[in-house]
């Protein structure tokens, strides 16, 4: 069986963000068919925010040493 690993990886760390609180999962009946929609909670945004800011840091650190 080929899986699309862009497909696992996706779906693998929108469950661990919803376990640990960051998203939450919502699930609707669209045209029959259940759909999953994800929203960012208070708590996700602030790790998404501090995430955005250490890539930003890092990001400067490597074009400094290019």
């Amino acid at each position: 069986v080929d899986f699309d690993k862009s497909y696992l990886l996706k779906y693998s760390s929108l469950k661990s963000l919803n376990k640990r609180g960051m998203l939450v999962k919502e699930n609707k009946i669209v045209n029959g068919k259940v759909r999953i929609y994800y929203s960012i909670t208070a708590e996700g945004e602030v790790y998404r925010l501090s995430f955005q800011r250490q890539l930003e840091r890092e990001t400067t650190a490597i074009k400094t040493l290019i």
